[in-house]
C-alpha cells in the first residue's frame, strides 16, 4: 500500500504545479487560489499544497492499512477497545498536526497584520456603504477635491468587455512593486474588503480604522477581484472590489 501511495503523492504533486502554471492568471473557474501578488501570499500558497499532499498521502496510508487489517484478521483485537497506547496516540497525532500547522501560521499573519516592509509608499482609505466602496487616496497632493474621493458602483451585467457581477466602474488604481496601506472602514453596516490574490481579508466596521499593509509586484495594467464578504443587506452580492496596478 506504501508503494502506492508515494507514486500517487508524487504524481499529485506534478499534477497541482501544472495546474498553476496553466492556470497563472486571475481567471474564473479555477479550482484552486489565484495566482499570488507578493512573495509572502506565494509562500502561503505552497504552504497550503504542501499540507494537502501530505494529508492526502496519509489518509490514503491509513485507510488502506485499515483495509488490509480487516481482510487479514477475521478476529478483533481486545486492545483496539481499551488500549492506553491507542488513546494515548489519538490525542499526541491531532496535537502535532495542530503544531504544525500552527506554528507558521502564526508567521504569517504576523506578516499580514504588521506589514511587510517598514517603508509605506502609497496609503489608501476604503469606505464600505449600502452598497458600494468609496476610495480615497491619502497622501493625494493634488488641490482637485472632486478627484480625492471616488465612489465605486458595480457595472451593470450588458457592459461589454466585463466580468458580470465583479467589475466596478471605478476601480482601486496603485503603483505596482510598491508598498500599499490601505485603511479600512464602514459608513453605516460592516463590510468586508477582500481580495484572494494577496490573500487579504479585512472587515470594515463602523467607527473602527483597520489597516491592511501589502507589497505587490504583479504585472501593469493587471487586476485583481475581489467582493464584499460580509453580509451587509439585500445588495450585499453586488460590491465588486477591483485593484489595478499601474
Amino acid at each position: 500500500m506504501i508503494l502506492v501511495a508515494i507514486p500517487f503523492f508524487l504524481f499529485s504533486q506534478k499534477w497541482l504545479k501544472s495546474k498553476m502554471i496553466l492556470l497563472n492568471s486571475n481567471s474564473f473557474q479555477k479550482s484552486f487560489f489565484n495566482s499570488m501578488s507578493n512573495q509572502n501570499k506565494e509562500e502561503l500558497n505552497s504552504m497550503h499544497d504542501d499540507y494537502m499532499n501530505s494529508w492526502l498521502l496519509g489518509i490514503v496510508i491509513l485507510v488502506g492499512v485499515i483495509m488490509v487489517s480487516c481482510f487479514l484478521n477475521e478476529t478483533s483485537s481486545k486492545n483496539f477497545v481499551s488500549s492506553f497506547s491507542v488513546e494515548f496516540s489519538w490525542i499526541l497525532f491531532p496535537t502535532l498536526i495542530l503544531l504544525g500547522i500552527g506554528m507558521p501560521s502564526v508567521e504569517f499573519l504576523y506578516k499580514m497584520e504588521d506589514g511587510e516592509n517598514e517603508i509605506l509608499n502609497n496609503s489608501y482609505k476604503s469606505y464600505g456603504y449600502q452598497w458600494f466602496w468609496t476610495y480615497e487616496k491619502s497622501d493625494y497632493n493634488s488641490m482637485n477635491q472632486e478627484n480625492l474621493s471616488k465612489e465605486s458602483y458595480m457595472l451593470p451585467k450588458q457592459k461589454e468587455d466585463s466580468f458580470n457581477y465583479m467589475s466596478a466602474d471605478v476601480e482601486m488604481e496603485v503603483k505596482n512593486f510598491s508598498n500599499i496601506n490601505n485603511m479600512i472602514t464602514s459608513g453605516d453596516v460592516m463590510h468586508s474588503w477582500v481580495l484572494p490574490s494577496i490573500m487579504m481579508k479585512c472587515d470594515a466596521i463602523p467607527g473602527r480604522l483597520n489597516s491592511l499593509s501589502f507589497f505587490l509586484n504583479s504585472l501593469s495594467n493587471e487586476k485583481h477581484y475581489g467582493q464584499c464578504s460580509e453580509l451587509c443587506g439585500a445588495n450585499h452580492s453586488f460590491m465588486p472590489i477591483v485593484l489595478k496596478t499601474n
